[in-house]
């Protein structure tokens, strides 16, 4: 099948200098985006500027920095190869909120404050089955010190908001170095828990995508 898949981070620019973003690596995308050319599938990597990319040449990448360039790609990248079963992992630490226009200009230090009131992001999870019904979606829940049943509550919050076939459900604070665990959730009633490690959790994504679990 051709696989999308959004990795790392967006960022929003304040001023010619500074942007507000957040701490995705890209990691964990860029390792589903390897494993699954591997398996075959065709594959594209829509990456955060600054993330984790794949080096595998047989994987389309491509570099983005903010939530509307996300949405762009996302929209040329769907209008694509429309005989082919597609997927879209939405792996991507969007913004939720950003800054309401960039000043083309550096903004002086010698001011006391500077005030910026931030603007709601348009969820692009929930565009993706707007823009092409028929794509399976897999999406991300990352929460912080939630518990497993708010982070699973969460999960199906989101699932059932954007259509999601499955969601991959995280809790920030037990990601560390070499270290993450993960669930795998479906719109049918599908549960893969405890899975250890981002090369697992890659694995266990592209399985249960090919596997037709739901």
């Amino acid at each position: 099948m051709k696989i999308i898949i959004t990795s790392g981070p967006t960022r929003s620019y304040l001023d010619e200098i500074r942007y507000i973003t957040n701490y995705s690596t890209g990691e964990l995308g860029t390792l589903i985006a390897g494993q699954a050319a591997f398996r075959g599938h065709k594959v594209t990597q829509i990456f955060g500027r600054g993330s984790i990319s794949t080096a595998d040449g047989n994987v389309k990448r491509i570099e983005i920095e903010t939530v509307e360039e996300l949405l762009k790609a996302l929209k040329i990248e769907l209008k694509k190869d429309k005989g082919m079963q597609t997927a879209v992992i939405h792996a991507m630490a969007v913004l939720d909120y950003v800054a309401p226009k960039k000043l083309h200009k550096k903004v002086k230090s010698d001011k006391k404050n500077w005030t910026v009131k931030f603007i709601r992001a348009p969820k692009i999870i929930k565009e993706i089955k707007k823009m092409a019904p028929e794509v399976k979606l897999v999406g991300f829940k990352m929460e912080y010190k939630a518990g497993k049943t708010a982070l699973i509550k969460a999960a199906r919050t989101l699932m059932k908001a954007a259509s999601a076939d499955y969601v991959v459900a995280n809790d920030f604070s037990g990601i560390k170095a070499g270290k993450h665990t993960a669930l795998i959730l479906g719109a049918g009633g599908y549960s893969k828990g405890n899975i250890k490690g981002k090369d697992k959790i890659a694995s266990e994504v592209l399985k249960t995508l090919e596997g037709g679990k739901c």
